[in-house]
Order: C-alpha cells, then structure tokens, then sequence
C-alpha cells in the first residue's frame, strides 16, 4: 500500500506582506480609537456629558483628548475623578472640581483655571502660544509639573511635589501651601522661580508647609520675595534649602521682608544661598544651620 506524501507549501513572500499589512492595519485601529475629539452634540459646556465628545462616551485613561470648540467656549471639569493620557485644548477648560488626572501632556492655547477646589494631577502643563493663561484661584495640584508661567490668586495646595520649569506667581495676600505626604517629603524641583509676592507693600503672601513634613527647594530652584512668610503649621516640618532663596528685589516697595519661622529645622545646604537685596530683609526665626552661602 502505497502513501502519497504532500509537500506542505510555504506560504508567499505576498502573503506574508499582506499578513503583516492587515495586521498593522488593526494596530493602527486600535491606536485611533484612543483619540477623542469634543463635538459638543449634548449642547452643554459640561465635560461630564458623554454626548459631547466623538465616542459618544466621557474620555478615559487610554484617551489622547482634544478639545477646540470655535466658540472659544470653556469647557468645565467639575466633579468625580477623570484619567485621560493627554489633553489638547485649543479652547479654555476650567477646573471647579473632582480631579482631572492627565498622564503625559496637558497642552493649552488659551484659558486653563482651577478654581473652587478642583485638582489637577500628573499633567505636564504646556503653553502653546504666548495668549496661552494659566490661573489658579483655589485648588490642588498632585505631582504636577508647570512649563508654563502661572499666577495664585487664592489658594493653591501642593501634594506629592512641585516641578516649575517657568514661573508660578503667588500673588498679593494669597497661599502655596505644602500639604503632607504618606512618604513625609515634599519637594519644589525644576529649573523655575517661585515669585511670592515681589512687590511687596501692605500684603504679604504665605507659603505654609503642612503636617510632618520636610520641604527641600532643589539646587535649581530661586525662590524671590517681596513680602511674605514661610513658616511650617500643624505638625513637625523641616525647610532644606538647596537653591537660591531671595528677599527683596529692587523694585520692590520699602520694608518688604521674608520671614522663615516655625520650622523644627531650617537648613541653608552646601548648594543654597540665602541673600537679601535692595530694600529686602530676610529674617530666620526658626532654629538653622546654615551649610551654604549668605550674603
């Protein structure tokens, strides 16, 4: 008895081409599937309407979203905890609530604010152009980082870190305050400036670190004040300074100063330096060491 053996047949070169085409073509499917465009079909300015967006469902973590509305329109974040990995608003988006947590990039070209309380976690803040207004009256942000200029006009709340690349503004009689952490260290990083309240006069902003907590200004940070205080509340907290802390500036009105105190421990570290300039006093209230440079 004989047994016809059959050469299996290797598939083609083509058809392994076309194999791996389809197979592309479906990766590329799914990719697109993630970005998600605001067409405003529910006609409310509410993020949290699912029929304002192209999926007909509100953005998720997996989400890259885009939201440019030609009415120049805000969009409002206000309640509940929403994870999206990037956001592209053309058109102003307001925060009044919940948390808006923005893995990667969070590109803006006209109006963010925060206001009433709302959140904003892990985002890279970007300007994309020179209108591009970054406004914070009262609010929390968690791990963020600011590439972009930004003004406090209120109350702003810090947790788990604060990277400036450009410069945040605590403005006239209003509060940066440190809150505490599971880990106990908080930390301003980046290369920015924190200016609070540089013209100094009749106000004085407050930079108040919370709980037990030690707060370090990292190497490339220049903290500049007009009038104002730095002090630690409800609990045991520690200031190292690593950057440039300075008071006064040369604009600045007469008797302005900043004040360190209620801190269990102030450092001035090998790389920081302490200086007070033009009209400014720098007073240290609290027990110090200095390590560093003053002048």
């Amino acid at each position: 008895m004989y047994h016809r053996l059959r050469r299996r047949r290797r598939p083609s070169v083509a058809r392994e081409v076309v194999r791996s085409l389809v197979s592309a073509e479906s990766l590329e499917d799914r990719r697109m599937l993630a970005a998600v465009f605001w067409d405003g079909e529910a006609g409310t300015s509410s993020w949290h309407d699912a029929d304002n967006w192209s999926t007909n469902t509100v953005p998720g973590s997996e989400d890259d979203v885009t939201i440019d509305i030609s009415s120049g329109t805000a969009v409002t974040h206000s309640t509940g905890e929403t994870r999206v990995r990037s956001l592209t608003a053309v058109s102003p988006v307001t925060i009044t609530g919940g948390t808006l947590d923005v893995a990667t990039d969070l590109n803006f070209d006209q109006q963010l604010s925060l206001n009433a309380g709302g959140r904003l976690a892990n985002a890279r803040v970007i300007a994309l152009s020179e209108r591009a207004e970054l406004s914070i009256n009262t609010g929390t942000i968690d791990g963020v980082t600011l590439q972009t200029p930004a003004s406090v006009s209120g109350v702003l709340n810090v947790e788990n870190d604060l990277t400036l690349s450009s410069t945040l503004t605590v403005n006239g009689s209003s509060s940066l305050i440190f809150k505490p952490t599971a880990s106990g260290q908080q930390a301003l990083r980046g290369s920015g400036t924190l200016v609070v309240n540089e013209q100094g006069g009749g106000t004085r902003s407050f930079v108040r670190v919370e709980g037990t907590t030690t707060l370090t200004i990292e190497p490339e940070i220049t903290v500049q004040a007009g009038s104002a205080s730095f002090f630690g509340s409800s609990g045991v907290q520690t200031l190292i300074n690593q950057g440039t802390i300075l008071a006064g500036r040369s604009n600045a009105a007469a008797g302005s100063e900043l004040v360190l105190f209620d801190f269990e421990q102030f450092t001035n570290a090998t790389t920081g330096t302490l200086i007070a300039t033009g009209s400014g006093i720098l007073e240290l209230r609290s027990g110090w060491r200095n390590e560093g440079v003053i002048r």
